[in-house]
């Protein structure tokens, strides 16, 4: 995915509350941006120069998070990058009983007693049964993922400027990346204790129609599970339902809750996992990755569309492309040969012939001996 990032409106600037910010009000005519603006002026592009695939660029509107480290909301996550902050911290007692399945020497256990989960000030197990349509007997049944995953889209569309009552209705489109399925496991452990609401726990279309049953939303509606690439091809799909007109706007969230210890101990017997419980992606002594915790959305409009109804931009997307590893070394080993192509295709799509005026390039960055190399490879063939 190509984007370009323009002014961050934060809290102070939604429509409705008060307070201002010095980095600009107003949308119109910020940063290069006015009624005629294809989203592309400022890198020198325009979209005559995509004789590929018709994309038009799209615009990130608002956003929301529940990340480790304390992160509820875009201008602590800033201050986590700038101040260069770590959300590493044990595996809190509510999830599993790290002790037990940390234990040396145990066959099947998990690497580290450490991990990225999100901080005690975040209540996975409880909601307000009168904000939401459901039952307290539902809200106690829920996947924690799905009942995050409905505050943080209500978060993402007040930041964009939107009043969540005023969309019910209309073609609203989402996309939600899920991995894992710890609350399913944990619901089939006992058979003879599984409620009618747990089958809804268990089905992996739920967390993208649980938001648009609980918003009304009547645009698609897709789960995407295709591991650690699922939000960011929910984003690549939902850019083209808009440009289609499937949707007039749309809400991309991830979601990633660990509060069982299977999977973790069944992928660190797949060696991935950082025995160290840290993740040195590109250093020398990278001995994996380790898992984290996340519940994150954006809300997405075309360009157009967002400049006309004066909505705040946060970044615009360019152009996203798709692609897989097709036979490589093994099932999943990286291939950087369509790393390759995948980052060329991209840049072309948005019309894009001179690499150099991309100024970053975020990596998949596993931390593991066999991914950082084969990554650093096609990133590097391409710049």
């Amino acid at each position: 995915m190509l984007s370009n990032l323009s002014t961050y409106y934060g809290e102070e600037s939604i429509p409705g509350r008060s307070g201002s910010r010095d980095s600009g009000v107003a949308v119109n005519g910020v940063d290069g941006y006015d009624s005629t603006d294809s989203g592309c002026g400022n890198l020198g592009v325009s979209p005559g120069d995509r004789n590929t695939v018709a994309f038009e660029p799209v615009a990130i509107c608002g956003m929301g998070m529940r990340l480790p480290g304390g992160v509820n909301d875009p201008d602590a996550f800033w201050d986590m990058l700038i101040n260069k902050r770590d959300g590493r911290c044990p595996v809190p007692k509510d999830r599993y009983n790290a002790e037990t399945w940390h234990a040396a020497g145990k066959k099947r256990h998990v690497p580290s007693d450490h991990g990225y989960f999100l901080d005690s000030s975040i209540d996975i197990k409880n909601a307000d049964a009168s904000f939401w349509s459901m039952t307290k007997k539902e809200l106690e049944i829920l996947d924690p993922q799905q009942r995050l995953s409905l505050e943080v889209v209500y978060e993402t569309l007040q930041r964009a400027g939107q009043k969540p009552s005023e969309l019910r209705g209309r073609k609203i489109g989402v996309w939600v990346g899920s991995f894992g399925g710890d609350r399913a496991e944990l619901d089939a452990a006992d058979p003879q204790t599984v409620h009618p609401y747990n089958l809804l726990n268990g089905f992996d279309f739920m967390p993208a129609d649980r938001i648009h049953y609980e918003f009304g939303f009547m645009g698609p509606s897709v789960t995407v599970r295709t591991a650690c690439s699922s939000s960011l091809l929910g984003l690549h799909q939902a850019c083209y339902a808009l440009i289609h007109g499937d949707c007039e706007a749309a809400v991309v969230a991830g979601t990633s809750i660990i509060y069982s210890p299977t999977l973790t101990a069944t992928m660190n017997d797949h060696g991935v996992l950082s025995p160290s419980g840290i993740c040195k992606t590109f250093d020398a002594e990278a001995d994996g990755f380790v898992r984290g915790e996340a519940v994150v959305a954006v809300y997405v409009k075309r360009l157009s569309d967002a400049v006309r109804d004066g909505d705040p931009i946060c970044s615009v997307v360019l152009s996203t492309a798709s692609n897989s590893s097709g036979k490589s070394s093994t099932m999943t080993a990286p291939n950087p040969d369509a790393q390759e192509d995948l980052i060329r295709r991209a840049h072309e799509v948005a019309g894009i012939t001179d690499y150099s005026r991309t100024a970053m390039m975020e990596c998949h960055g596993t931390g593991t001996p066999v991914g950082d190399p084969l990554e650093c490879e096609a990133v590097g063939r391409v710049f």
